[in-house]
């Protein structure tokens, strides 16, 4: 393991990994059952996390190439299911409000770091090779997914923030798509942000 990736440990990448990625008892009603048991009121997932494998089905490509996005749910052993959408129902049918976690500023999968695409020499095998306009063209088509077809959130996670590259269009769409939501690390793109108060404890 290294540790590249904000600190977070990330195994060699290899495209048969995604295999790995096996949950035998997938239940979204049983979390909703332990956040009722907390008394929660709304619940976010961890959609992408610094990997770049998202928990939902995307149809985005590589714009320069055409290549699919290949490291999500449904070119997984799973094929044909969508976390997001079973929590999403889950959480509605028992009136918990959602959210969703996007981290735009990593993506391991397409060799971003800090909001950039890092140098092609030295990608790793599974690596998307792709240009900076081609994953700033991937993070807002996952996103207008996310945004589209699921419904109204209560509140969207950008561990990390977003780059300025990026702020005019995601302001745009949280405002034509997700207007109400609450959106962490989102000052400059939305009249609702919510602020880290820079720690973890």
């Amino acid at each position: 393991l290294n540790t590249s990736y904000d600190g977070c440990p990330t195994p060699d990448f290899d495209p048969p990994n995604i295999t790995m990625f096996t949950p035998k008892l997938l239940n979204t009603d049983q979390w909703v059952d332990a956040m009722k048991a907390l008394n929660a009121s709304y619940a976010v997932l961890v959609v992408k996390h610094n990997c770049g494998f998202t928990l939902f089905p995307t149809k985005a490509v590589v714009p320069s190439s055409g290549k699919p996005y290949a490291y999500d749910v449904s070119h997984s052993p799973i094929a044909g299911i969508d976390i997001a959408k079973n929590f999403v129902d889950s959480c509605r049918k028992a009136g918990i409000r959602t959210g969703f976690y996007y981290s735009i500023v990593n993506n391991l999968y397409c060799h971003v770091s800090g909001g950039q695409v890092q140098p092609a020499s030295k990608l790793r095998p599974g690596m998307l090779n792709v240009t900076q306009d081609d994953y700033n063209k991937i993070v807002l088509f996952q996103l207008r997914e996310l945004w589209t077809n699921y419904g109204p959130l209560e509140e969207i996670w950008f561990d990390g923030g977003y780059t300025a590259e990026l702020k005019d269009e995601l302001q745009a769409m949280l405002m034509e798509l997700q207007p109400n939501a609450n959106v962490f690390n989102g000052a400059g793109v939305t009249p609702n942000p919510v602020k880290w108060i820079c720690t973890e404890s």
